[in-house]
């Protein structure tokens, strides 16, 4: 999914913590593994592209692939993003620094101590969920919204609303916490001949 790269390039997980509040759920998410389904609306409802894959985070790790319908890998390890598109041979890299917080990746792999008060930051309850709302506090992010659901302890799910009213919706399939994750499952090999951009 292309529009993967802007938002985040979206993303999602789920974990297992030991937290109070919705908040605290967010920041202790860690050492992790997850498949998900990602839904990509437009202002109506509209499904404009579905895709699937899988991701894995141990901060400040993190591996994000998608396998269907066009695939894709995202990795972030000590600060560099690399993106690699396989259909058009090329690898992305590129520096993640605090000031990109229009990134929703920095909120996955940085303490959340961090970020939050680069965002307005709100809780609610919806039925058996708790939500954790994300709102930038500089109209120049390239979102406009991004939202963590938690089901009981469990994060069950994640969206991004943009300015136009886009949305991506990532649901969790299936994960796994407590995974023990090693700095090679975040290695990123790519085919030689690959065209590298960095930037």
């Amino acid at each position: 999914m292309r529009c993967l790269v802007v938002f985040l390039v979206s993303i999602s997980w789920a974990g297992l913590v030991a937290a109070d509040t919705p908040t605290q759920k967010l920041a202790a998410v860690d050492d992790i593994g997850a498949t998900f389904k990602q839904t990509l609306s437009d202002i109506s409802g509209q499904v404009l592209e579905v895709s699937y894959g899988r991701l894995l985070l141990k901060k400040p790790w993190f591996r994000w692939e998608v396998t269907e319908p066009f695939p894709q890998t995202i990795v972030a390890v000590d600060g560099v993003v690399k993106i690699f598109d396989p259909d058009l041979e090329q690898l992305s890299i590129h520096s993640l620094g605090l000031e990109e917080y229009d990134l929703p990746l920095i909120v996955l792999t940085r303490p959340f101590d961090e970020v939050q008060d680069k965002f307005s930051v709100q809780h609610r309850r919806d039925g058996e969920f708790d939500v954790v709302e994300l709102t930038p506090e500089t109209p120049e992010a390239l979102f406009a919204q991004l939202s963590f659901v938690f089901q009981g302890e469990f994060l069950h799910a994640f969206t991004i609303v943009g300015h136009g009213g886009q949305t991506t919706d990532v649901e969790l399939i299936t994960y796994q916490t407590g995974l023990m994750l090693q700095s090679e499952q975040f290695e990123l090999e790519v085919p030689a001949g690959t065209d590298i951009v960095e930037g």
